[in-house]
């Protein structure tokens, strides 16, 4: 399937009605380096560290880069071999994001609720809920949209997420919904 290139990056509203929300910063992995000590179990530590960061890194360069169904499986394969990352939470996300982005929107509605249920202190709370609403309006679900996204509003007043939720809800009354 050829699907158009997405900027991930990019956030607001786009030219078309896929609208990625950016990529907070991405959790960073203490450098133990420094350490005197050499014992195993610091050294499985970091190399397991390291080895998490890789290939979630890895597999966030492959969705930035467009290639989404290769992302899916990578993003698919990190969740598996490493759901007590500290990127899990993000890798979840972007899981949900190749599927927004691919117009795969059931799908990207388990995704983005999977990070509501199986990382509930995430960073990316605020954008699954966002991404979900968006969703539900491509669906034409616009209820269940709008009770999200005013949800969201009342849980993150802070976010930016808030404010592009704000903008949707907006939208949808402009269109009469």
């Amino acid at each position: 399937i050829n699907t158009p290139s997405v900027d991930i990056a990019a956030s607001g509203n786009a030219t078309q009605s896929v609208e990625p929300v950016a990529e907070p910063s991405t959790p960073t992995i203490p450098d133990n380096s420094d350490s005197k000590t050499e014992d195993a179990q610091n050294n499985t530590i970091n190399v397991t560290s390291s080895e998490e960061q890789s290939a979630y890194q890895s597999a966030f360069d492959t969705l930035k880069e467009g290639r989404y169904q290769k992302a899916k499986s990578e993003l698919r394969a990190f969740l598996q071999n490493h759901s007590n990352s500290s990127f899990a939470g993000n890798a979840q996300y972007w899981l949900g994001e190749a599927h927004y982005v691919t117009r795969e929107f059931k799908s990207a509605i388990e995704e983005f609720k999977a990070v509501l249920s199986n990382y509930p202190q995430s960073l990316k709370i605020s954008d699954a809920m966002l991404k979900i609403g968006y969703t539900y309006y491509e669906l034409k679900q616009f209820d269940q949209a709008k009770l999200l996204l005013q949800d969201l509003r009342e849980r993150f007043p802070k976010s930016t997420a808030f404010r592009l939720a704000g903008k949707r809800l907006d939208r949808i009354r402009k269109e009469g919904h």
